[in-house]
Order: structure tokens, then C-alpha cells, then sequence
């Protein structure tokens, strides 16, 4: 899910070229890859409405 330009709305919205969104993921792990209590790193990737690939890496995935 993404804000709404210019507006405090969050749903699925077209990202105006040239402007940046807060973005908002769920990540459901089935089977848990840890034990709980532990967390581990990966690299994601974000697709735009145009299929580019944006990623981040080492986000931390905490098993609570």
C-alpha cells in the first residue's frame, strides 16, 4: 500500500513521476525460517507500477 500524493490516504495509487511515497508491507514467512525469538536479513525488491525493481537491502525480519 502506498500514500495518496499530497494526502494521508493509504491504498493502492499511481505514484506521480518523479515523486516519492511512503510504502507500507506485510511478510508472512511460512514455515518460520528461524526460531522464535531470532530474526534474520534479506534483500527485497519493490515493484513500481512500471515493473522496475527498486530494492533494499538487509531488512531485518524479526520472528516475535
Amino acid at each position: 500500500m502506498c500514500r495518496k500524493s499530497g494526502e494521508n490516504i493509504y491504498g493502492s495509487y499511481m505514484i506521480p513521476d518523479g515523486a516519492t511515497t511512503d510504502l507500507s508491507n506485510d511478510f508472512w514467512i511460512i514455515p518460520p525460517y528461524k526460531e522464535k525469538g531470532q530474526a534474520f536479513a534479506a534483500d527485497i525488491a519493490i515493484l513500481d507500477q512500471f515493473g522496475n525493481e527498486h530494492w533494499i537491502k538487509n531488512v531485518e525480519f524479526p520472528y516475535h
